[in-house]
């Protein structure tokens, strides 16, 4: 038996694969099945995107279970630590669409999961050495993903011109399905005289409404098959490994640019840090707007952040393209120092509004994202004490640790314990309620179920492709 050539996986080749490479039928049927089943539990479950304003539930976990399962039986990787950890966030993070009901999270995790789900099948396929939270590795496993998804739509003709060329599998189909119309013309009548049921649904194909169900349901199967290649297109490239990829550092590039832009950073940050010290110490309380503080807050909050995620990408691009330096290390310290103070004020600033509105979705994922600054900033002053510390890879971590450990926090359980604590305690001088029945039924602890009901209107009926554990709470309280 020959060698089956092998269909690289790279992108970047101009050599894709010719017709007469041979078809590996037990890659092929995996990936054939895994691509078709998620694609039609989407179309025939769902019906489409946001259909009726309500987001996916358990049919997503399935959905991602099923390509992780296809993958570990396509590869049949060595399970080292980092696949290991990759495929348990993977399975993590898919499980939340089936355990809990927020809306915001539901929509954010969807490209994070996958990111995350590419990022496990792509190392499963290479079996290099190369830590997948690298960006070189990240941006390569990534393409590859994004080209896998239209680089074999030909593997199924291919497999069909292979079957021409036997003859043998052909003809036998070809006799199955004479054999079959034959047994039908016979079967058919004895079982419409035998049931008038049976002899009524058969009699009413031709009518308008079966026309129509029938109409859609071509329909629907023709998106399935749209959306099935792809899915098949990458599951099957799996079965194709790369080469290793090797992580490659671009020239360096001269120094003064940076020197100069660093010192004006810094000098611009130096006096805006200090009015900012003199502002939340109080000694200009009167220089605040109108509003007071929580005025105060609102209106500077995201500019703050924004710059301190500019800086960041500042010294990560100084620390690519240039050569360290003493004065260069020297501005990068104190450009991240700076940057600490202003993402304190940012934080004091989303301490005094949350203390007056109360906590809310985006509130609790920016307070998230201050945090992974934070850390991003923590991190970047150890890699100038270490030149040799990756921090890349233990950011990646530690964000898609915490992103997975805010999901099972219960964000809209939380988001109602807190405000409704704090308002009970004096702490929170006013509880908005209409927006916590805005959120998911996982707030009816709080809340009330039958003011829950009355604000949202729930109670109708849910597929069961958009179901989650909250919903089944809600079911069980009315």
């Amino acid at each position: 038996m020959s060698t089956p050539d092998i269909i690289a996986l790279d992108p970047f080749r101009k050599d894709r694969f010719s017709s007469s490479c041979k078809v590996e039928y037990r890659p092929f049927a995996l990936a054939m099945t895994s691509g078709m089943l998620c694609a039609g539990l989407y179309i025939f479950a769902y019906g489409g995107p946001l259909t009726d304003f309500l987001l996916p539930g358990v049919g997503i976990t399935l959905i991602f279970w099923v390509l992780l399962t296809a993958g570990l039986l396509i590869c049949r990787p060595h399970l080292s630590t980092a696949r290991v950890l990759l495929l348990l966030a993977a399975f993590l993070l898919s499980s939340c669409y089936g355990l809990f009901g927020s809306k915001a999270m539901k929509i954010l995790n969807l490209p994070v999961l996958v990111i995350i789900c590419a990022l496990t099948l792509q190392h499963f396929a290479e079996h290099n050495s190369n830590s997948p939270l690298s960006p070189y590795y990240l941006w390569k496993a990534l393409t590859r993903t994004v080209c896998a998804l239209f680089s074999n739509w030909r593997i199924p003709f291919i497999l069909i011109k292979q079957q021409k060329k036997s003859g043998i599998r052909l003809r036998y189909a070809v006799l199955g399905l004479l054999i079959s119309a034959l047994a039908l013309a016979i079967i058919l009548p004895l079982l419409c005289s035998a049931d008038d049921v049976f002899s009524a649904a058969l009699s009413s194909i031709g009518k308008p409404q079966a026309v129509e169900t029938a109409t859609m349901t071509a329909v629907r199967i023709l998106r399935t098959l749209l959306l099935g290649m792809p899915l098949f297109s990458a599951m099957y490239a799996l079965s194709q490994p790369a080469a290793a990829v090797a992580e490659r550092k671009p020239a360096a590039s001269p120094r003064t640019p940076f020197l100069v832009l660093l010192t004006i950073l810094c000098a611009v940050y130096t006096i805006f840090d200090y009015i900012q010290i003199l502002y939340l110490s109080g000694v200009l309380e009167g220089a605040l707007p109108a509003g007071g503080y929580a005025e105060y807050a609102r209106n500077g909050f995201f500019q703050l952040v924004a710059v301190a995620t500019i800086d960041l990408l500042v010294f990560a691009l100084t620390r690519i393209l240039t050569q360290s330096s003493r004065l260069l290390d020297i501005l990068c310290a104190l450009l991240l120092a700076l940057t600490a103070v202003m993402l304190f004020s940012a934080m004091r600033r989303m301490q005094l509004y949350i203390s007056v509105y109360g906590l809310s979705t985006l509130r609790l994922l920016t307070l998230w994202a201050m945090a992974m600054i934070a850390t991003a900033l923590a991190l970047s002053f150890a890699r100038i004490l270490y030149p040799k510390l990756r921090i890349f890879r233990i950011l990646a971590a530690l964000m898609i640790g915490s992103w997975i450990a805010l999901n099972y926090l219960n964000v809209d359980s939380l988001i109602a314990r807190y405000n409704v604590t704090a308002f009970k305690q004096g702490r929170l001088e006013q509880l908005d309620s209409e927006y916590l029945c805005t959120l998911s039924a996982d707030v009816i602890p709080y809340v009330g179920v039958d003011h829950y009901i009355t604000s949202t209107g729930s109670g109708k009926d849910i597929p069961w492709f958009c179901w989650d554990a909250s919903l089944t709470r809600l079911q069980s309280q009315k």
